[in-house]
This record gives C-alpha cells, sequence and structure tokens, in this order.
C-alpha cells in the first residue's frame, strides 16, 4: 500500500510492481487471476483530543424498607451545566446486615467532564475510585 495525495501520480516503485504483476501468466489449472490498480480513499479526517472524563458519584439516599433514593435525573440537576457523558446507578459492593433502617449503599454514578470535578465536588460528589474498594 503507498501512501500519497489523491491527485498524485504513483512512484516509480508502484508502477514497477504493477508491471510485474500484470506480466504474470496463469498457471494452466489457475481458474482466475487478477491485477488491478485501486482508487483509496482520503486519511480519515483527524478528530480534536478526546474529552477528559472523571467518574463521580454520590450516594442516592436509600433505605433498605424504606425510600426509594433519589433518581439519576433528579440528582443530574444538582450538577447543573457540567458536560455528562454517562450516568448509572451502582451498588458500592460492601456487605451489609440484610436489615431495615439502613443505608443500601447504592450511588448515582456520573461520568463528566474533568473541567467540572471541583464544581462536582462543592455539592458533594466524589470521586467514585475513593468510595469502592
Amino acid at each position: 500500500m503507498e501512501e500519497r495525495a489523491g491527485n498524485a501520480l504513483p512512484s516509480k516503485a508502484l508502477d514497477a510492481f504493477a508491471k510485474k504483476i500484470s506480466a504474470l501468466q496463469p498457471q494452466s489449472n489457475a481458474t482466475f487471476y487478477a491485477a488491478s490498480r485501486v482508487n483509496v480513499c482520503a486519511a480519515p479526517p483527524k478528530f480534536g483530543a478526546a474529552p477528559q472524563i472523571v467518574v463521580i458519584a454520590k450516594s442516592d439516599g436509600s433505605i433498605a424498607c424504606g425510600t426509594q433514593g433519589i433518581s439519576l435525573a433528579q440528582m443530574r440537576k444538582e450538577l447543573g451545566h457540567i458536560k455528562v457523558f454517562s450516568a448509572l446507578k451502582k451498588s458500592d459492593g460492601k456487605i451489609r446486615p440484610a436489615v431495615c433502617g439502613i443505608a443500601t449503599g447504592r450511588f448515582n454514578v456520573y461520568v463528566i467532564d474533568k473541567s467540572g470535578l471541583l464544581n462536582a465536588t462543592e455539592h458533594g460528589f466524589s470521586l467514585w475510585s475513593s468510595l469502592v474498594d
């Protein structure tokens, strides 16, 4: 494969290679041979740098045998204009006794733009990695 601008002529090396391929004689038992020059697409466009992201979380406040906790959409409002890429409910994975009235360990977890981390921590959010073992 040879990289070149869309309207540039092929190199001498590529031309020589194409002539050698074209000069091949099929074997008597061959059913098909093909040699052709293929126009290829230009290189894909380059995009900007990937966003810098962090994963933050805050307890949804759910209580065993009690409240269901704050929804993802409701808590999302606390983040204001921070760019949120995704959101999900997750457990912190800690073992708890099966009794009513205690916290469930469920969190609302958000993947956000790193530039919003300070603002998020001011609203009670923490890095997810600091909440789980």
